[in-house]
């Protein structure tokens, strides 16, 4: 007696294949925007947690050393990056960060008592990226402390007050 034929073969047919395609291109690009916005968000994150860092970093070392300690900009501008250096010996070097936009000078420096040489009221530092993600701002008041705020009202021209 011979097999019955099978009438339902396993697999997807092209029709099904095709709907799955479209409706995965759509998710794609209802996604898209809100995921480049996240990117950017951690990009300007991760620039200001590194300044933070790169700040906090020749604050202990000055303390600990008891010596000044000079964290400088990179070809005279912060979006080139930055090296953190005592006596002329680099303790950390930071690659280039295009979103910074420093109101500080060419490089600062902490005494040994951990405070700024500086006489000038806080530096700050905005980190920002577009008008769609809230901008980050490092402020450095006259004791050597960096301070991080993040914008709440979104308007860029008064920082992060």
């Amino acid at each position: 007696m011979p097999s019955p034929v099978n009438r339902y073969r396993q697999g997807f047919t092209m029709i099904e294949l095709m709907m799955v395609v479209a409706l995965t291109g759509i998710l794609a690009t209802i996604a898209a925007p809100s995921f480049k916005d996240f990117v950017l968000a951690t990009r300007v994150r991760t620039a200001a947690s590194d300044l933070y860092a790169s700040l906090v970093l020749a604050r202990s070392e000055a303390i600990k050393r008891s010596a000044s300690v000079t964290v400088t900009p990179a070809s005279g501008d912060w979006r080139n990056g930055w090296t953190v250096a005592v006596g002329g010996v680099t303790l950390q070097s930071q690659e280039a960060v295009s979103s910074i936009d420093a109101a500080a000078g060419s490089a600062i420096t902490y005494r040994r008592d951990g405070r700024v040489a500086t006489a000038v009221a806080p530096i700050q530092f905005k980190v920002a990226a577009s008008p769609t993600v809230q901008m980050r701002c490092i402020s450095i008041d006259l004791s050597g402390r960096p301070l991080t705020k993040t914008d709440t009202n979104g308007d860029v021209t008064d920082g992060c007050n």
